[in-house]
């Protein structure tokens, strides 16, 4: 049997595609896994997995590694895994779109005809986060909402070349995605400093302590990935079901109920009402 490739784009170290990387590699996968630079992911090199260097925001960089991929395949590849997110101090929206959205978007066009000669499959790992009101995570939130839209439509456009399209709506997954941000300080002013304490735990991540290992997540979206019928759309990671279940089965705005306790906003709510009562 001919071995599958497997290119899994953001395989830096602790993360979920460095977990989704090591998976293919055990399913016996040719895999090439990508980093902005070379020291995040030497330790899957070590272990047989062909690395190379590749900047979502750079048109220069992933123009580059599709050459590169091209020759080393001979301009095929089975599986492209969108697995790039936000790992660097950066303050401004734009950059968070530039990663998460634009940069996905421009790879996932690049690794097209790679993808249609293999009639591949594409997957995305999104986030319920762009169906869910996580507080104080409104840019990352928007930017998900948007790998789904895109990952929605590419599976009914890419549908005429037998190229599968695959959205994997994460929930929790135990990463280091919170210890690579910087910690978010309100500024002086913010109509949140009265609960700055519920917004610290948001944006640390320590309001979600429950999380899947990303081993067990990385085993069920590369079997999904390679399954002759995949699911298009997989939940997995803590939460996930019950965002599913509350988005597929309750009104519009349930799910805004169900964040509403944890965000803190009552008690915000309460204690304005109190401050306008002494005033």
């Amino acid at each position: 049997m001919v071995r599958k490739t497997a290119l899994v784009i953001g395989a830096s170290k602790g993360g979920i595609g460095d977990a989704i990387a090591k998976e293919f590699l055990r399913k016996d996968c040719r895999v090439f896994a990508t980093a902005r630079s070379i020291e995040k992911i030497e330790h899957l090199q070590q272990i047989g997995i062909e690395v190379l260097i590749l900047d979502v925001t750079s048109s220069k960089s992933i123009d580059d590694a599709a050459a590169e991929i091209t020759r080393q395949t001979g301009g095929s590849l089975d599986i492209l895994v969108n697995s790039s997110g936000l790992d660097v101090d950066v303050n401004v929206s734009r950059k968070i779109f530039d990663v998460n959205v634009f940069g996905l978007l421009e790879t996932t066009q690049r690794f097209s005809s790679l993808l249609i000669a293999a009639s591949g499959t594409v997957v995305f790992i999104s986030s319920v986060a762009g169906i869910s009101p996580w507080a104080y995570h409104g840019m990352y939130n928007a930017s998900k909402a948007a790998v789904n839209a895109i990952a929605h439509t590419l599976e009914l456009e890419l549908s005429p070349f037998d190229v599968k399209v695959i959205t994997v709506m994460t929930g929790s997954i135990r990463t280091g995605y919170f210890d690579n941000q910087p910690p978010a300080i309100l500024p002086q002013g913010s109509l949140y400093m009265p609960i700055k304490e519920i917004v610290d735990r948001h944006t640390s991540g320590a309001e979600l302590p429950k999380r899947t290992p990303p081993d067990e997540y990385a085993k069920a979206v590369v079997s999904n990935a390679m399954s002759a019928n995949p699911s298009t759309r997989l939940w997995k990671g803590v939460n996930s079901t019950i965002v599913w279940f509350i988005a597929t089965f309750f009104w519009h705005g349930a799910l805004v109920l169900a964040f509403a306790p944890a965000a803190g906003v009552s008690i915000l709510k309460s204690k304005l009402t109190a401050l306008k009562k002494t005033t």
